[in-house]
């Protein structure tokens, strides 16, 4: 990962196209030197990495009978948080 600091997070949530909340989502995230980590999406349909380092992230969210949706060019900052609403 990165030499910025391991203080930046992924944040948000995991909406299908009518805005419903889909819980047990997997989601992806994986940094420019191809480290990856996953987390799975809470009940609420919420889902956060934290002690990321900054940097640019591609986000994958899969879901069993919905088509896998990227995010390619996530920017995380070291000190922020992106919080991210795919529909």
């Amino acid at each position: 990962m990165g030499a910025l600091g391991i203080n930046a997070q992924i944040s948000g949530l995991v909406l299908d196209p009518t805005g419903a909340r889909v819980p047990g989502a997997t989601v992806i995230a994986t940094d420019a030197d191809g480290h990856r980590v996953t987390t799975t999406a809470r009940a609420d349909g919420s889902y956060a990495f934290t002690g990321l380092s900054a940097g640019r992230y591609e986000v994958a969210v899969r879901s069993r009978g919905f088509a896998v949706f990227h995010a390619d060019d996530v920017n995380v900052t070291g000190t922020g948080a992106f919080t991210w609403m795919p529909a």
